[in-house]
């Protein structure tokens, strides 16, 4: 049965893990110019490897409970909603693979720069992702079931509406500058 709450909740996880990742990342960014600071990088982008991960869980959960919203009365916002979801996962998992890929060579100030800029982009098409699947797609198919009776407006929806659009915003903000800045 389709649960948009239940969706919103995994959503929510996801988003709080990514924010994490994102204050990670910007201490990673501060300390990656110095011989001096740039060795505590391998944790931290270990742990936002491990971050991402669990996010790209928690957004495979909701893609599985969005799967069965492909159905009538709601199938079009269901599709979208679940499309997007895959779309998600998938830059996520690249985001992980990136992540780990730098934990190894962000030990060298300056080195990396074309790491730098798949975690960058990955980060953007993640947080763009998020941001579109939790502000529009989400609510949409949450007002569908509403308006077709079969479901109830869900509080966890509205509140990931606006929480899902800040963290995906931080999340592309935050991959933009760590594409460009190597630059």
């Amino acid at each position: 049965m389709c649960n948009p709450t239940k969706i919103a909740a995994f959503l929510i996880s996801a988003s709080v893990l990514l924010l994490i990742a994102v204050v990670l990342a910007g201490i990673a960014t501060a300390l990656a110019g110095s011989w001096w600071t740039s060795a505590a990088n391998m944790p931290i982008m270990l742990a936002i490897a491990v971050l991402s991960a669990s996010a790209m869980g928690s957004v495979n959960a909701a893609a599985a409970e969005a799967a069965q919203c492909t159905v009538a009365p709601c199938k079009e916002a269901g599709d979208k909603l679940f499309a997007v979801l895959i779309g998600l996962a998938a830059a996520l998992a690249a985001l992980t693979a990136a992540a780990v890929a730098a934990a190894f060579i962000a030990v060298i100030p300056y080195a990396g720069i074309a790491v730098a800029i798949a975690i960058g982009v990955s980060a953007t098409a993640a947080g763009i992702t998020l941001a579109v699947a939790s502000s529009a797609l989400l609510p949409q198919l949450d007002d569908c079931r509403t308006r077709a009776s079969v479901g109830t407006p869900s509080g966890l929806v509205e509140f990931q509406k606006s929480f899902g659009l800040i963290a995906g915003g931080a999340l592309a903000l935050a991959g933009g500058i760590v594409t460009f800045k190597p630059l």
